[in-house]
């Protein structure tokens, strides 16, 4: 089938919404589209900022996608419907828009995101839950190889195609230039960026700060229920002339933030990919991230950065001053730009969704 008689809808998170997870990626999920020459549109299930934004664009959606596929099915297109889902509600959401589009006739992908479907598949009453939320989904996929196998290992017997996070645009051009001269050369600037909540290993970077010596900064960027209590951990500490909060950043800003320090740094158990991790790297980063669920799959250990199997302070302090030679930073920097565009450019990923597409549309 030609590329030109396919028509995707892609739902979930309202990519112009500027914050979750979902959102940002599908901006990725785009551009691979784009790469590959395959038609789109995007009707959003979710805002996460706007009034009845968990609800409003769900009920909404069902209009438009029974319109959507009435227009394509009458000139003649093949019609998928590509659902991003990540927790809880989100499946809730997503599992009724599959479903109401199975009844249309259409195929059906969902793309599965978020750290908690591992402790989905750990929890009896949860796996089945996820079981039914996953159903009127043909083929699923997974963000990474450990997605893939953690499912099949746990009995999911839908087919699975790896399908990681893309590069946006914007991102991909960042990496394609060459490693910009750091601003700072007598010290080493740390940067965590991150929602602040548990499991992402903020507090553990803080921790860390107490053993690296007073040439290491630390800026931490990001906002959530545990902001307070970090900061008061800080001030416990004496590393308020050390550790900057400053909050929620994107844009320009973000990128200027990651152009002006050395090191990213995020011990955390809370993700089901990292695509902060792919920022990092695309900006010349070598990154210390925990040597932890799919993780590794996106931070190649000891090439693209240091990967620590004790989330530790004094692990983390470790790994910092391993990083303490600017050449080894560079030379990891250099790598990580260069794997992020190998395994995450919009074209990789765009070929890995042909694969993708053509599994559903063999699966008659």
């Amino acid at each position: 089938m030609k590329r030109s008689d396919i028509i995707i809808i892609l739902t979930g998170t309202d990519p112009s919404s500027m914050s979750g997870g979902i959102g940002f990626a599908l901006k990725g999920y785009l551009a691979a589209l784009n790469a590959v020459d395959v038609n789109w549109c995007i009707i959003p299930t979710y805002h996460p900022t706007a009034y009845a934004g968990k609800y409003l664009p769900w009920i909404m959606s069902f209009p438009k996608v029974w319109l959507a596929i009435y227009k394509y099915q009458k000139q003649k297109k093949k019609v998928i419907v590509y659902s991003h889902a990540g927790r809880g509600k989100s499946f809730f959401r997503e599992f009724f828009l599959l479903t109401f589009s199975r009844i249309l006739g259409v195929k059906t992908i969902m793309q599965l995101h978020g750290p908690q479907i591992d402790g989905y598949l750990s929890h009896f009453a949860k796996k089945w839950l996820f079981k039914i939320a996953i159903k009127p989904a043909e083929t699923l996929g997974v963000l990474t190889p450990w997605w893939e196998k953690r499912l099949m290992n746990k009995g999911i017997k839908k087919p699975l195609i790896v399908i990681s996070n893309p590069l946006s645009l914007r991102l991909q051009l960042v990496a394609s230039l060459p490693i910009s001269k750091k601003k700072f050369k007598d010290e080493i600037v740390l940067l965590s960026l991150a929602r602040l909540v548990e499991g992402k290993g903020v507090d553990i970077v803080i921790e860390a700060m107490t053993i690296l010596p007073e040439k290491y900064r630390l800026v931490i960027a990001g906002d959530g229920i545990l902001r307070k209590k970090l900061e008061a951990r800080t001030i416990e500490l004496g590393l308020l002339n050390r550790i900057k909060f400053i909050g929620w950043v994107s844009g320009e800003e973000k990128q200027r933030l990651f152009e002006s320090v050395d090191v990213f740094v995020l011990p955390s158990t809370n993700d089901s990919f990292g695509m902060v991790f792919v920022e990092a790297m695309s900006n010349g980063l070598p990154v210390i991230a925990a040597d932890w669920g799919a993780i590794p799959d996106v931070v190649p250990n000891r090439k693209c950065g240091i990967l620590i199997n004790q989330l530790e302070p004094k692990d983390v302090a470790s790994a910092v001053i391993e990083l303490k030679d600017s050449e080894i930073r560079r030379r990891m920097g250099v790598e990580g730009k260069r794997w992020v565009l190998e395994k995450f450019s919009a074209d990789s990923v765009g070929k890995d969704i042909l694969k993708m597409i053509d599994k559903v549309l063999v699966n008659r």
